[in-house]
């Protein structure tokens, strides 16, 4: 009984990770029925989603939050909150951001970053192999990424250095084969005058890609390592 409730709910957990991917709809009912029913003909796929979207709403108080409305499936904007619109929303503020306008963000920075990390705490759906929770998994982790440089950029054009570091050491630790990260890390041990840690990150790097990739740093990175290492040197 119990892998039966299991297997009955699973096509409406489905479209809720739809709707949560897409930040809340509106999402197209035709894509639905062809990504909950890839196998089955027009009418019966219809008839399989119509029967989740009855169990789905059944889950909800009151059942209007998932709104079907001229083809397209979404939730109710005033009722409902996901994390997803938010971060979306975050990341936008992040990279409309413009360098002529530092003093402004530089106020600002410390709360967005803030919100930058309470919101993404973990991938999307992590543990979930279904292909929209995949594409929707790889966009989110390249906003982050994204976001992530853009804030240790604004630090280091505004000399706070311990900021732009701990950014860097957050984006990789997020993504540990983001090479322009630990470029943007060396560059700030670089500014700082400590050229031991930037070759360790160097290290860090080229271990990293050679385990996981089996490929050597960029051309950019050796070169920035070359140099870092003559400073060393001197």
């Amino acid at each position: 009984r119990t892998k039966a409730r299991a297997k009955g709910q699973a096509k409406p957990q489905a479209i809720l990770h739809l709707l949560l991917s897409s930040g809340g709809g509106p999402v197209q009912v035709t894509r639905m029925v062809a990504s909950l029913c890839p196998d089955s003909d027009p009418s019966a796929g219809r008839k399989s989603f119509d029967m989740a979207l009855m169990r789905l709403r059944k889950q909800f108080e009151p059942d209007e939050i998932v709104i079907l409305a001229d083809g397209a499936l979404q939730l109710a904007s005033q009722s409902v909150w996901t994390d997803v619109a938010a971060f979306v929303a975050v990341t936008q503020q992040i990279e409309a951001g413009s360098p002529a306008d530092l003093t402004r963000l530089k106020l600002i920075r410390k709360p967005l970053i803030e919100q930058l990390f309470n919101l993404y705490r973990h991938p999307f759906l992590e543990g979930f192999d279904d292909p929209w929770s995949l594409s929707t998994r790889d966009k989110l982790k390249a906003r982050f990424l994204r976001s992530i440089e853009r804030l240790a950029e604004l630090a280091t054009a505004t000399n706070d250095q311990p900021m732009a570091l701990m950014l860097y050491e957050r984006g990789i630790e997020a993504e540990p084969l983001a090479e322009n990260l630990y470029r943007g890390l060396m560059a700030c041990y670089e500014a700082r005058g400590e050229f031991a840690d930037a070759l360790r990150v160097y290290r860090r790097c080229r271990d990293m890609l050679s385990i996981c990739l089996s490929m050597p740093p960029s051309a950019a990175t050796e070169a920035m390592m070359q140099r870092i290492y003559k400073l060393s040197a001197r």
